[in-house]
């Protein structure tokens, strides 16, 4: 069963139950919100209007503090690619609370994710397959993205050594090193 409003982009591609088990609260309160809107308006939301009222629930969660939730939330959604404007308002806002182990948490748990995806598609994409060169360079732009955030934030707190890591692991990403991307995450 998934969800009765378009804008869930989540509940299209997972079953509902699966999903809400792993994100939480946040698909039902969007879909309390959705609703009520549309009661408010007296017809069905365009496109733009359901991305903003998600993007306003989203912002109410990062100010209320609900961070792990939304952090689960992140790795649900958006573990493959998507999600950038949420992955820098949450990462912002674990910077302006100097959260580093959230930080962690948030940025190692998709790039993880991210590179798993890249990876698993690699040797047909290495042996000339076009589709899956095409979803590998998507794949690898997506896990640049979230490693360059990564790396702001913790520019931000002044962790020059952990932000120079998360450079030399970016260089060997990019490099199509796995073996160097792993020596450089775990180097002192």
């Amino acid at each position: 069963m998934t969800s009765s409003f378009p804008n869930d982009r989540r509940a299209r591609s997972r079953g509902t139950h699966e999903t809400e088990v792993r994100v939480g609260a946040f698909p039902r309160e969007l879909e309390r919100a959705y609703a009520r809107r549309m009661k408010e308006l007296g017809r069905v939301l365009t496109s733009d209007e359901g991305e903003v009222l998600e993007a306003e629930l989203f912002q109410s969660w990062v100010s209320a503090g609900r961070h792990d939730e939304l952090i689960r939330r992140m790795h649900a959604v958006h573990d493959r690619e998507g999600g950038r404007e949420e992955i820098i308002v949450l990462g912002h806002a674990l910077q302006a609370a100097g959260d580093v182990e959230r930080i962690d948490t948030l940025f190692l748990g998709l790039i993880d994710r991210r590179a798993r995806a890249f990876w698993a598609n690699w040797p047909l994409a290495e042996s000339g397959h076009p589709g899956h060169m095409a979803g590998c360079a998507r794949q690898a732009a997506s896990t640049l993205e979230v490693y360059l955030e990564y790396y702001v934030r913790l520019a931000g707190l002044g962790l020059d050594d952990r932000k120079e890591r998360v450079r030399r692991e970016m260089l060997a990403f990019q490099a199509r090193d796995r073996n160097g991307a792993k020596r450089a995450r775990s180097a002192p």
